[in-house]
């Protein structure tokens, strides 16, 4: 099947391949108009990560820093290390954005130490050290050891399990690489990293992240991004076993999911299809629209009772208009539109437009979000207190 020119090679048009999903009663639907949330500029930053007692982790270029007061104040806690090429980054915030020059995925652990990445590698502060040294990755298996000359590929995000077991993903944002794709463990704190599974070459472009889940004792792999690679799978808590749940569709096309019991709750990371926000069934597999949204979806996190999400605005059918959003929820099944903003005039070389939330989650009421090629939000760190807004009233009422 010859693919229309406005899609990457290998994708089909989705008018072709789009199935139909159920949708929520009209009843259920959020209303039209978006309610208002007030956002307070903190400075610079970049949301990296939530605690639950709502201490923030922010990235400022390579170094990452702490704040437990709600964004007023942030105390810088840990340096990631960054080649020339994106230190330059530092001379002026265009520059940064074309080179990089940011702290990618960030997870902190229960003994203080702290493991992060860049687009360059894989790093760890133990508590109190300033500076971020390597972390030992190990690319082979003895079952494939020409793994090893497979140089690692960083990931989008990281994910912590039961005991603070590490896991990611591999992320290669080259479309049709056609390599193994790689998901590392690592069960000494992030001081090495071993394979814990190879997706075979050609069945993913590449990981979004994992969840764990405990009520069923398995790691949920969010997968994308084309033709048959977008899926969720399952991989088993004692890593030997993985299956795919659902896959080769856009629906499936995850960076974020909300754990819902039966449910899992996500949006989808489309930039050939229009964006839902949707209901997948955790036993039969049933998809149910919540909301449509207007692009595609990095980020979600929860803050106290309100679940957040937030879209982006890249080149492709996926997004709607120059306007990215934040959506919000207290029950997964109804969303509310509640902050909206425009994507700069600097083209998507110089990153797509996107609202930034941390990865975790909070305990705590106060949202935090962070601007990504945004008109008058670029590179601030933003915060909002939920239960004083307009839109919690919406969500309460």
């Amino acid at each position: 099947m010859k693919s229309s020119p406005r899609f990457p090679p290998g994708v089909r048009d989705p008018a072709r391949c789009y199935r139909p999903m159920s949708r929520m009663s009209p009843e259920a639907a959020p209303a039209a108009e978006p309610a208002t949330l007030a956002l307070t500029d903190r400075g610079p930053g970049r949301a990296l990560y939530v605690e639950p007692d709502g201490r923030l982790y922010v990235g400022r270029g390579g170094w990452i820093g702490t704040s437990e007061d709600g964004g007023r104040s942030v105390t810088p806690r840990a340096r990631l290390p960054m080649p020339w090429k994106r230190e330059v980054g530092r001379v002026h915030r265009l520059l940064g954005r074309l080179v990089r020059h940011e702290v990618r995925a960030l997870m902190p652990l229960s003994d203080g130490s702290l493991v992060g990445a860049s687009r360059d590698g894989l790093f760890r502060a133990a508590a109190g050290e300033v500076h971020m040294t390597a972390c030992r990755v190990e690319l082979a298996t003895s079952a494939m050891p020409g793994l090893s000359e497979q140089a690692l590929t960083p990931p989008f995000s990281i994910a912590r399990g039961p005991g603070d077991r590490l896991l990611f993903g591999e992320y290669d944002a080259r479309t049709g690489h056609g390599k193994p794709v790689r998901i590392f463990v690592s069960d000494d704190a992030g001081r090495s990293f071993q394979v814990a599974r190879v997706l075979e070459a050609g069945s993913v472009m590449h990981v979004h992240g994992l969840r764990f889940d405990a009520g069923r004792d398995h790691y949920w792999v969010f997968a994308g991004d084309y033709d048959h690679e977008p899926g969720i799978g399952m991989l088993s808590a004692d890593l030997l076993r993985f299956e795919w749940f659902r896959r080769g569709e856009q629906r499936y096309r995850v960076c974020e999911a909300f754990d819902f019991g039966e449910r899992l709750v996500y949006a989808t990371d489309s930039n050939v299809e229009p964006n839902h926000i949707l209901s997948l069934h955790k036993e039969s597999g049933a998809v149910e629209v919540l909301a449509d949204i207007e692009g595609s979806s990095l980020y979600g996190c929860r803050f106290g009772g309100v679940h957040a999400i937030s879209t982006a605005v890249e080149p492709g059918g996926g997004s709607l208009s120059d306007r990215v959003a934040l959506w919000i929820s207290r029950d997964g099944a109804r969303w509310w539109r509640v902050f909206e903003a425009r994507k700069d005039r600097w083209p998507a070389i110089l990153q797509f437009g996107c609202l930034v939330l941390p990865r975790g989650e909070s305990e705590q009421d106060t949202l935090f979000v962070s601007g990504q090629a945004l008109a008058g939000l670029d590179g601030r760190l933003h915060s909002a207190p939920l239960s004083e807004s307009a839109a919690d009233a919406r969500l309460s009422a």
